[in-house]
């Protein structure tokens, strides 16, 4: 879940990179290296194989630096992500029930690794078509 909105923000840098004529991973780390934290909302929209909707989720989130994050999924089950950079704390409400987790370890990238680092890990895993409620921490 997380990933998916991770691959699309991504994307979005870096086509906008692209677009500009400039190396994408430096833009990239020079953006990140400017941004200290970044808030929003977002709708993310899981396909299947052929591009059929199976799902939208709709949401807030905000970032900061040392893999500091709050995702809040409002729709269409409410859950709760959060990291403070080391532990990785997923509530889902309707099951009132608190998943913890060492972030590297639910993420797949190593605590000394960059922000850029982890998105574009993200951006390479998050393409895998999932069920429904299949979301992935990353």
């Amino acid at each position: 879940m997380v990933g998916r909105l991770m691959a699309g923000l991504g994307s979005l840098l870096l086509g906008a990179a692209m677009i500009a004529g400039a190396n994408p991973v430096e833009q990239l780390e020079r953006y990140f290296a400017e941004t200290q934290t970044l808030a929003g909302s977002f709708v993310q929209i899981t396909r299947d194989e052929n591009g059929a909707i199976l799902e939208e989720s709709t949401g807030d989130f905000v970032m900061g630096r040392d893999q500091r994050f709050d995702w809040h999924y409002q729709t269409p089950w409410e859950q709760r992500i959060v990291s403070d950079g080391e532990q990785l704390w997923v509530y889902d409400v309707d099951l009132e029930q608190v998943v913890v987790r060492a972030l590297d370890e639910a993420i797949g990238v190593g605590r000394r690794s960059s922000s850029v680092a982890i998105w574009l890990n993200c951006v390479r895993t998050s393409h895998s078509v999932l069920p429904p409620r299949a979301k992935p921490l990353c």
